[in-house]
């Protein structure tokens, strides 16, 4: 949007100064604006429709690849790893991921999938070693 010129920005002003009803029906009338904005978002078709809109525009393409790339950015800044390190390194929340952990491998899936997985490690070692 262009810039208002600096004579029209004093000319609004002056006549804001002169005129302080005026001011007060422009308060009001932003106020008023607002209320409607929100009452217009609490609309149910109106939430939906934007719930679409949003669901729709983070599976784009080029989205998914910013916001992977802000959330690379954003771990690797000093201030959020230290967070990350004074967090993980609490004993209770230790004992719950380890517990988390223990449970996931535990599951048939996952116990079948790491069992194929130690088979071809092994024989992959055994064909270096023949």
């Amino acid at each position: 949007m262009d810039e208002i010129p600096e004579d029209v920005e004093k000319l609004y002003q002056k006549i804001l100064f002169d005129n302080p009803d005026l001011k007060k029906w422009i308060e009001l009338k932003k106020i008023e604006t607002e209320v409607k904005k929100q009452e217009y978002h609490q609309r149910p078709e109106i939430k939906a429709r934007l719930k679409e809109y949003l669901k729709e525009y983070s599976q784009r393409p080029e989205i998914k690849i910013k916001r992977r790339a802000y959330a690379r950015e954003y771990r690797q800044r000093p201030e959020v790893k230290a967070r990350r390190h004074e967090y993980r390194s609490r004993p209770d929340v230790n004992k719950r991921i380890r517990e988390r952990q223990r449970r996931y491998n535990q599951r048939p899936e996952v116990k079948a999938r790491m069992r194929e997985y130690n088979m071809k490690r092994y024989q992959r070692k055994q064909k270096g070693l023949a």
